[in-house]
């Protein structure tokens, strides 16, 4: 189980692990990859029970400290989800008429591009993203985001993608220190709770730690390689000395998910993802999106949490990673750079 989890091979972890638990129901590392493979597959029933006879197994250490945190996290995004209710109430009301509703951006407001690469790139990126995805959470070194400078030459497509997009923007790349990615892969009727986006380890400016809340990149994006699953939401609210500003957001902006759009909004607004849930048509079939953060020069997020990822391999535990079949030659980069937008 543990060589096919290496290479990526989900379905076959999924057997492994459910026989490895038919001859030793005690091994709580086998219930932690069958959580993994679970969460994938969008069986949430067998993913919560999982996380639990993790915590009963061993109460304290490393394991048990990941299967709160990810039961957590996943309670959480289920949710995010779109129900047909009546939220107008007093409260609400009153929140309007005592706080300033103005935008919270009054020249900047979040756009939408539909049909941004064409066909080559964005077979390039559908084929990498989930090897991305995989590569990021097994990776030795735990990275949460990736770094691309502005100075580095993309190796990957969702690198390149990330230099073409801001172009769309109008904005200058010197004007950027670089730009912060990720992939998520997770099944259709899962949302993605709301949040501010911000620096997990805190913040390098010049080569000196700044303060970790203070800071949020220049611009957030979502670039969905497909049309399943539920829309993202912007809300026009900031965070300001620990509480959401306004405390009832005047404005939200919905956005649709539909292959080849990219929504970019200012990097301080609230937001996240809201799932149709079970009424969702293709409930358990993955919702594939790379998210893009555009720091402003002379800023970056920090180590350890976000790095230059090199998808060569897993050591010290493997030598190689399937992420590796996705690494671009230098030709293909210049050409894709010149012309895939």
């Amino acid at each position: 189980g543990f060589v096919h989890d290496v290479c990526h091979e989900h379905e076959a972890v999924s057997l492994c692990m459910h026989r490895a638990l038919q001859l030793d129901p005690g091994r709580a590392d086998a219930w932690l990859f069958l959580a993994e493979t679970s969460y994938r597959a969008g069986d949430f029933e067998t993913t919560f029970l999982a996380f639990d006879r993790v915590q009963t197994l061993q109460p304290e250490g490393q394991a048990a400290e990941q299967a709160r945190t990810d039961q957590s996290l996943l309670a959480r995004n289920l949710r995010c989800v779109l129900a047909p209710r009546n939220v107008w109430s007093l409260e609400v009301a009153k929140c309007f008429l005592q706080e300033e509703i103005a935008r919270v951006h009054p020249t900047a407001k979040p756009r939408v591009f539909d049909q941004v690469f064409n066909s080559e790139l964005l077979d390039l990126l559908r084929r990498s993203v989930d090897d991305l995805c995989t590569w990021r959470t097994k990776s030795p070194r735990k990275l949460c985001t990736f770094w691309l400078p502005r100075n580095v030459r993309p190796k990957t497509a969702a690198e390149v993608a990330g230099r073409l997009l801001l172009q769309l923007l109008g904005e200058d790349p010197e004007d950027y220190e670089g730009i912060e990615w990720w992939c998520r892969n997770q099944c259709a009727r899962m949302g993605a709770h709301f949040h501010y986006d911000t620096a997990i380890s805190g913040c390098v400016s010049e080569g000196t730690a700044v303060a970790l809340h203070l800071q949020r990149p220049s611009w957030s994006s979502v670039l969905y390689l497909g049309d399943i699953g539920g829309p993202t939401m912007v809300l026009d609210q900031v965070a300001a000395d620990g509480c959401d500003v306004p405390s009832v957001p005047p404005r939200a902006y919905l956005c649709t998910s539909a292959a080849n759009r990219w929504l970019a909004f200012p990097g301080d607004l609230k937001h996240g993802a809201v799932s149709f849930g079970l009424k969702e048509p293709q409930p358990n079939q993955p919702r594939n999106v790379i998210l893009y953060n555009y720091w402003k020069r002379g800023l970056r997020p920090a180590l350890p949490s976000c790095g230059e990822p090199t998808f060569e391999d897993y050591l010290p535990v493997s030598s190689t990673s399937p992420a590796s079949r996705h690494l671009l030659a230098p030709q293909t980069v210049e050409d894709l750079l010149q012309s895939g937008l």
